[in-house]
């Protein structure tokens, strides 16, 4: 039976170790799960901006706003926190204004070492 090791006594069945299928080699030195290889991509994947780098490009013009914001909501944005649940909001300013910070080293910098902060998207803000 499969998954038994038939060579104990009876009475005594243990269960064996599952032994991996070989691997297969393609013609040509390909080697992989079921003889299909996977070969490195040839230049590596671009990535994506950071937020900080995408609020300088969008600050200076050469970013859109409809690529700014696709940047913003996969962004995870840093936000100092009260003793209640939500934004803290400066209101020694024309209009209020909800700090919002790309890394916590920012946030610290801003706000102090021991600081309270939560960590949201940029599409959690947006909505």
């Amino acid at each position: 039976m499969y998954g038994y090791d038939q060579n104990v006594g009876p009475g005594q069945q243990q269960y064996a170790q599952p032994q991996p299928p070989p691997q297969q080699q393609m013609p040509g030195g390909v080697g992989g799960v079921g003889g299909y290889g996977q070969q490195p991509p040839l230049y590596p994947e671009p990535s994506p901006p950071s937020l900080a780098d995408a609020v300088r490009a969008f600050t200076t013009g050469s970013l859109t706003p409809e690529d700014f914001q696709q940047v913003f909501a996969t962004s995870k944005v840093y936000c100092p926190r009260g003793d209640n649940p939500g934004f803290l909001a400066l209101h020694n300013t024309q209009q209020p204004v909800i700090p919002m910070f790309t890394s916590l080293k920012e946030l610290r910098r801003y706000a102090g070492k021991e600081s309270k902060y939560f960590v949201i998207t940029g599409a959690e803000v947006i909505d």
